[in-house]
């Protein structure tokens, strides 16, 4: 499932800030409570442990696509 990045008109916009330090704030869409892939609707990447990897995108538009990488503690990767 696709989650959703509000608040950042590019991928690079993403990742700058979470490269500066920004915890930003992601929703999963999921239409049921068992499919939530994090077991909440809105999480941040401080949810994830070392290894976990989501994609989100900017809705509705869809311009763009990340992968977010939990790569150790308190880094993250974006493709």
């Amino acid at each position: 499932m696709t989650m959703i990045a509000r608040g950042f008109p590019t991928k690079k916009s993403l990742r700058e800030a979470i490269a500066a330090g920004v915890v930003p704030e992601f929703e999963d869409p999921s239409l049921m409570a068992d499919w939530l892939k994090f077991g909440k609707r809105h999480f941040t990447l401080a949810d994830l442990r070392v290894g976990d990897s989501f994609v989100a995108t900017n809705h509705p538009k869809r311009s763009w696509f990340a992968e977010i990488i939990r790569t150790a503690e308190n880094t993250w990767k974006v493709l």
